[in-house]
């Protein structure tokens, strides 16, 4: 593909083999993009039959936003009597329309199918189906519509159709993007700039902590109710009732044996889930796996949020620490050659060089903004006189002098700053029994769908946005495909598409004076808002508590963790060091006896003696592995040796009320030994028997 520069003095030769080499880099960074996302993200329960739409909805647009800068440099290097290649074309025409048709058809259906609480396949179906039956008829009539209008004052044609289902899929997209994007744009820098600040950091934790622990017990209380429900319908459906599989399958999600809820009296149960009956029950099951969804999230929400304030706390007290490393209470100190440096290192890192880095990104950041924000601010006016954008990078898209790569790249850095801030949105956005991405692995595959949906809305709008912003000599491939919706009235004009985003500025303004989640707190929709309230210091006091008594609790399991292994250890040691010096001193002085296996046949000086039973297990770990040494080392010994060994480990407290009793031996020591122990436990643990004991059987 030859382009030449304007004027005709210089030749540029593209090859299909560098293209091609953008696709595959592409294709390959949208793939770990892809697998990131999943592996974060997605539930390890998730259906196989998720995957295939969740991944397709998730690569598209990231493709859509991978190809706008191949097809922005090829606009710009190319003559104005030249026209693009078709297969640019082609690409683009399956690529837009494989998105609209997931996003309003197939991912709708998918999603309802995974969250429908149908028990069989064809009821999974039929529900997905009959609960988007309104929406498709609402689309259907408005289409009927707007053919009549055609009819009536217009040719009817295709491209008309075509022209209007495009229009209406990117008002809604638009719409969505503004409001995704105005809080990108301020959100962004912001928190970079409190992540500079540790201690503003800290305290905006101590707010999130009294929201995360309302949303906690309400998931927790919602998840009760409908337990108290299924535990009266336990009692009621026999085992022979043609609903009690339905009620196993939701009892093994959520075992009833495992609650403390008491099940619902006949009138609640009437009240609350009214007949019993197939389609009430699957509506219960609905419920029940949208709480149990909700209850995981919370809890991984708290999880995280302790882990963070426990960072920071400790970053905090360690600023001015004259050793220069930053020491917890809960993790342990390193190991090794490069422990010091490496201790060092980190505390340089946390304390001097990441408040330098994210204040300069937030600063960075912040400019991008306000260039952004103005040129979507002009994109009604007519800048072609004077020349000159405000928005800075499209005068440097617009240089033809430029290399391909470098036009690619001018392209890129602007376009990927409006899709990480729109983005960063709709993955940290929370709406409560419904929607909500949560990471390591607790989102639900309905909200996967829903996110695969929504990425699917927003790429093109957003795209088409940005080609208007930088505003080009001539049109790209990209706004040939969807330039199709000029032919309807309102919606597909230019000037609805250069004129609606001018009302980011309000709302951006709404987000940087926090009035916009004031309203919302203000009409009772807090779960709605962006960020929390952070005006209530009684949240703020309550939150900070929350957070201690999570420390304390951490630290306490760590306390007694590490007690248990020291126990353990010690037990190890005297076993393995004391108790064998002792066991064979005492053997070369009982006439040369040899050790015999436990419940094995034992030899005594090279004579057979009767094969012992194996010893009844006690109860614990570290009482049986206690009582079978105290007993196979004093079976063939002095009682003194007993009272020896009784006494080392009391010493170290670690045996329990016991009473050993030595067996009585003859003179020629060819009597079986015998080791009576008793407990203090009410539980019987029988008599144990032993000859002798293998320290690698018990060390197993």
């Amino acid at each position: 593909i030859q382009r030449r520069v304007h004027g005709g003095a210089k030749v540029k030769t593209v090859s299909k083999m560098d293209i091609t080499g953008y696709i595959v880099f592409m294709f390959i960074l949208i793939a770990f993009c892809l697998v990131f996302i999943i592996r974060r993200y997605a539930q390890k329960t998730t259906p196989f039959y998720v995957y295939p739409f969740m991944s397709l909805g998730f690569f598209l647009p990231f493709a859509t936003v991978a190809l706008i800068p191949l097809d922005v440099e090829e606009t710009v290097s190319r003559n104005d009597d030249e026209t693009a290649p078709s297969y640019f074309y082609t690409v683009w025409s399956v690529v837009f329309w494989t998105q609209m048709s997931l996003t309003w058809l197939v991912l709708p259906t998918v999603q309802e199918f995974a969250n429908t609480g149908e028990f069989t396949m064809v009821g999974r179906v039929k529900a997905a189906l009959r609960r988007h039956a309104r929406f498709y008829g609402l689309m259907v009539t408005v289409g009927l519509l707007f053919v009549l209008y055609l009819v009536i004052f217009q040719d009817l044609h295709g491209d008309a159709l075509t022209g209007f289902v495009i229009a209406c899929a990117n008002a809604w997209g638009l719409f969505l993007f503004l409001m995704f994007f105005a809080f990108g744009l301020v959100d962004v820098p912001r928190r970079l700039w409190n992540l500079s600040d540790r201690e503003a950091a800290l305290i905006e934790c101590h707010f999130a902590a009294a929201t995360v622990e309302d949303e906690m017990m309400e998931a927790r209380y919602a998840l009760d109710d409908i337990v108290r429900l299924m535990n009266a319908l336990a009692h009621q459906l026999t085992p022979s009732d043609q609903l009690r599989p339905f009620l196993e399958t939701m009892i093994q999600k959520c075992p009833l044996e495992n609650s403390t809820e008491s099940a619902a009296s006949s009138s609640e149960l009437q009240a609350e889930f009214g007949d019993v009956n197939y389609s009430n029950l699957a509506l219960l099951h609905r419920k029940l796996k949208r709480a149990l969804a909700q209850v995981r999230r919370a809890q991984n929400r708290w999880e995280k949020l302790v882990a963070s304030a426990i960072w920071l706390e400790d970053v905090i007290a360690n600023q001015d620490n004259p050793d220069r490393r930053i020491t917890s209470s809960l993790t342990k100190p390193r190991r090794g050659i490069l422990a010091d440096f490496r201790d060092r290192l980190e505390w340089q890192l946390q304390i001097r060089w990441f408040p330098l880095l994210t204040r300069g990104l937030s600063l960075l950041f912040g400019l991008f903004s306000f260039f952004t924000l103005l040129g979507e601010s002009t994109l009604y006016f007519d800048t072609s006189r004077t020349g000159f954008q405000p928005f800075v990078f499209s005068n440097l898209i617009r240089n033809d002098n430029l290399g391909e790569t470098t036009t690619r790249l001018l392209c890129a850095i602007p376009l990927l700053y409006i899709v990480g801030c729109t983005y960063w949105t709709l993955f940290n956005v929370r709406i409560p029994g419904f929607f909500g991405l949560y990471s390591n692995r607790h989102t639900d595959p309905g909200s996967m769908i829903f996110a695969a949906a929504t990425l699917c809305r927003l790429s093109s709008p957003l795209c088409y946005n940005f080609v208007n912003m930088i505003n080009l000599n001539g049109y790209i491939t990209f706004q040939n495909v969807v330039g199709k919706m000029n032919t309807t009235p309102i919606l597909g004009k230019d000037g609805f598409n250069n004129v609606f985003p001018m009302v980011l500025v309000i709302l951006v303004f709404l987000h940087v004076s926090r009035i916009f989640n004031r309203v919302l707190q203000f009409m009772g929709l807090k779960h709605y808002a962006f960020a929390d309230n952070k005006s209530n210091l009684t949240r703020r006091d309550q939150g900070k508590q929350l957070l201690a008594k999570a420390r304390e609790k951490k630290e306490q399991e760590r306390a007694d963790t590490a007690s248990g292994k020291s126990r353990r250890e010690t037990e190890r040691v005297l076993l393995l060091s004391g108790l064998k010096s002792d066991a064979t001193s005492v053997d070369e002085e009982s006439n040369g006896l040899t050790r015999a296996r436990v419940g094995g046949k034992s030899v005594m000086n090279g004579s057979k003696v009767a094969s012992q039973p194996n010893p009844t297990p006690l109860a614990g770990d570290k009482g049986r592995s206690i009582m079978a040494s105290l007993s196979a080392f004093t079976g063939n010994k002095p009682a003194a040796f007993a009272e020896k060994r009784q006494s080392a480990l009391a010493a170290h407290n670690l045996t329990r009320p016991t009473t050993v009793q030595p067996p009585s031996t003859t003179p020629n020591h060819t009597s079986t030994a015998r080791a009576s122990t008793t407990t203090s436990s009410t539980k019987n643990l029988g008599t144990l028997t032993l000859t002798g004991i293998n320290l690698k059987g018990l060390k197993k």
